[in-house]
């Protein structure tokens, strides 16, 4: 699975030196130029130059206005980039990350701006559609089922990233979450059809890794 990204994600990542939260759970990682060029660069050299390093390796792949316009979908960019800019309160660099998602038909967008009405709330009501949006904890949980980390390295890593954000998220309540995203009764079609093809792709037993982490939560 590919992604685009958004810059509160890489922000808060690189500042818990957990970018490799991101670099190992999807193939590709893709990130507009605005946002590495303005945004990142704005709001903190040490990142910025960080992940051009990252670019350099072939470790995140940028995507300029050239490119898409040498492709002859450049028109077609900014008319999902409008779109998305009206949605998201006027937000460029969220409405670049999911229009570039939307326009070369990248699966899935990460995020952590979790706010009502924000993008992962309307990618996840499906707004707009043929984007998967993620979080760095529904990350984490993924990583949980499949048995690479446990549920206090889950706890332990979601604190170490949230601890850097304006208004950190607290550790309970966001399991809960994810697991109400996921949960049959509450779930879109798309979401539990997701979870539920990776879990048989991984050979997870979900009812015991969530029974085993709702229990954790619960101390």
């Amino acid at each position: 699975m590919d992604v685009s990204v958004d810059t509160n994600i890489l922000i808060h990542l690189y500042k818990a030196s957990s970018k490799e939260l991101l670099l190992s759970s999807f193939d590709k990682i893709y990130v507009h130029e605005y946002i590495v060029d303005t945004e990142l660069k704005r709001n903190s050299k040490d990142i910025y130059r960080e992940v051009l390093e990252d670019i350099k390796s072939g470790k995140i792949i940028i995507v300029r206005n050239s490119e898409l316009a040498s492709k002859g979908i450049k028109g077609l960019f900014e008319e999902y980039y409008i779109e998305c800019f009206r949605l998201f309160a006027e937000d460029r660099g969220e409405s670049y990350a999911i229009a570039l998602a939307s326009v070369i038909g990248i699966e899935a967008f990460v995020s952590d701006d979790t706010k009502d009405g924000g993008p992962h709330e309307a990618l996840v009501k499906e707004y707009i559609e043929d984007v998967i949006p993620f979080t760095f904890y529904e990350l984490l949980f993924l990583k949980y089922l499949k048995s690479e980390i446990d549920c206090n390295e889950f706890k332990s890593k979601f604190d170490k990233i949230s601890i850097h954000m304006t208004r950190p998220m607290e550790f309970k309540s966001r399991v809960k979450k994810v697991l109400n995203r996921y949960h049959r009764d509450r779930s879109s079609d798309r979401d539990y059809y997701w979870l539920k093809d990776y879990c048989e792709k991984h050979d997870i037993d979900i009812r015991s890794k969530i029974s085993k982490l709702l229990d954790f939560v619960r101390k």
